[in-house]
Formats: structure tokens, sequence, C-alpha cells
């Protein structure tokens, strides 16, 4: 019986994990999107309140994602074509003006930029088929995503029931569990990711008052960089403060640094105590371990999902200790 047992967990394994980052992003939205669900079960019942959650999902988060992703591959598209056809990249030029010798020669700013996008661009789709190809997959993961969040809220409540009947789980430490690892999710989400959005996007606000180029780009990227604790988003805003510093002149680029330094940075002393709880948020060192092997694991949503396993991971632990 238990090799039985083995054997078909062990082929459920390999049917779910070319799906699993869809699968935990459906768990996922499942979770967060339970109190709009319930507000509404009361006068609508279980399953129309839960299909009226997809759709509110699909409106506030999928649809606005794919948007934005497109608008974002587009504008990598254009910088990664633009850099290739160029001969001579005119800002870099102008920012190792400013540089001593020994460091031009030891570090050729023109090459490393060129690398960085040649790796970049290997992402992106190589053609018209590629990226049906993409469009196709992604349209799958989506629906199986939905699929996953749909029973995660009308039927999350029967697991748990059934979690229940095995004896090995004593009922209130599993209610312990639960409740432990809820507040350590949560506190993922809304101390981390909707900081992350909040100051992305006032670091995107600035970019595009100053004129940065491709500055929806660099707003994505503001908005992933604000996972990373400590430095965040200054990763884009210090950079482009060198820029405008030098090809539109040195108030620009000092306009540019003060603003990030006080409203990108102040943002975090204004918001976070509102939206972390000390005693239930993980320590940086998780953030950032969880970010980067959840992008390797997961992919894109490892953004999310990183640092989510390790809060539901050191719940548990919580648990056997």
């Amino acid at each position: 019986m238990y090799l039985l047992a083995a054997s078909a967990a062990l082929v459920l394994s390999l049917i779910l994990l070319p799906y699993v980052e869809y699968i935990f992003s459906g768990l996922l939205l499942a979770f967060v999107s339970v109190p709009a669900k319930n507000f509404m079960q009361k006068a609508l019942g279980e399953s129309l309140s839960s299909i009226l959650t997809i759709v509110l999902t699909v409106a506030v988060f999928v649809l606005p994602f794919v948007l934005v992703i497109g608008a974002v591959g587009g504008e990598a598209a254009s910088l990664v074509r633009s850099l290739e056809n160029t001969s001579s990249i005119e800002p870099v030029d102008r920012v190792e003006a400013f540089l001593p010798e020994p460091v031009k020669e030891a570090v050729d700013l023109e090459d490393r930029l060129r690398d960085l996008v040649a790796a970049a661009s290997s992402y992106l789709p190589s053609g018209v088929s590629s990226a049906a190809d993409l469009a196709g997959s992604l349209s799958l993961g989506v629906f199986i995503m939905l699929f996953v969040q749909y029973y995660g809220l009308r039927d999350g409540h029967r697991l748990l029931s059934w979690l229940r009947g095995f004896s090995f789980v004593d009922s209130e430490e599993l209610e312990r569990v639960a409740s432990s690892t809820s507040e350590a999710v949560w506190a993922v989400v809304e101390g981390h990711a909707l900081m992350a959005i909040a100051q992305g996007l006032l670091t995107g606000l600035g970019l595009f008052a100053l004129g940065v180029p491709d500055a929806f780009f660099w707003t994505f990227m503001s908005v992933i960089f604000g996972f990373v604790p400590i430095v965040g988003t200054a990763l884009v805003w210090v950079p482009a403060s060198v820029y405008l510093a030098v090809t539109s002149g040195p108030v620009t680029g000092i306009l540019l640094g003060v603003y990030g330094a006080a409203v990108v940075g102040g943002s975090d002393n204004v918001l976070r105590p509102y939206l972390v709880d000390d005693d239930s948020d993980l320590h940086p060192f998780f953030i950032v371990i969880g970010l980067i092997g959840g992008i390797g694991v997961f992919g894109p949503a490892g953004i999310f999902l990183g640092p989510v396993t390790f809060a539901v991971f050191g719940s548990i632990m919580q648990y056997f200790r």
C-alpha cells in the first residue's frame, strides 16, 4: 500500500510539475481574495460569489498585468533594437568622459551594456511563432490559475476539514498553523508586495516627469527591485539621476535624486508601519533568497511565491518547534 501511494504521488508530481507556478499562483490569489468572496457570499451564495471574485481578479489583476507586460515588452524590444543598431551609445560616452583613465581602461561601460542587453533580449520572443507559443502557454497557465483560485475559494474550507481527518494532525494545532501561516503570508503580501508596487509607481512618476527615456520599462523594473530590502528602487532612480545629470544638466539629476530620497524613500517610513506586523514579518534575508530562488523555480510568479513559500515554511517549522 505504501509503495502504491508513493508511486501515485510520483506520477501526480510529474503531471502537476509543468504547471506548478500557476497552481501556486491560483492558491495565493484564492487566499488574498477570500475577504472579497466572504463579503459577497452573504448576499449571493458561495458559488456565485466565487465566480464574481474571479471576474474581479481578471479585471483588477490579470488584464492590467497583461497590458503592462505587453507595453514593457514593446519598450524592451525597442531598446534592444536601438542599442544593437547603434555603433556608439552617446549617453554612455558622456558618462565615460567623467571617468578616470584607469577606470575606463578596466571597465568598458559600452561593452558591458551591450552584453546586458544581449542577455535580456534572449528572454524576448524571437519571432511570430515563438510569440504565439508564448501566448498559448500563458493562456493555458492563466486558465489553470483562475481554475485553482475558483475551487480554492469555493472548497478551501473543505480541504481543511479533510486534513483534520488525519489522526497525525491535531485539530487545534492545525488551526494554529493555519492562523500563523495566514498572518505570515499577509505580512509578505501587504508589507512587501504592496510596498514594492507603491514605491515602483512613485519612482516611475519621477522618471516620467523628468523625461527619463523608456520610463515605462524602468517603472516596471522599479516595482521588481522594490522587493529587494534596503536598496529597493534606488537601483533605478540613482543611476537615472546620474544619467540625467550627465545628459540634461546637474539640476535635473539632483531633482530626481532628491525626489527619490525624500518621496520614494520616505514612503517606506510612512506606509510600512500601517502594512507590516513586525511579529509576523519575514527577515530580509529570506525575502532576498525567496525572491531570487522563487524566480528560478516559478519564473516571474516567483517574485511573490518565493517569499510566500518561506513564510509558509516558517509557520510549519514553528509548529514542530
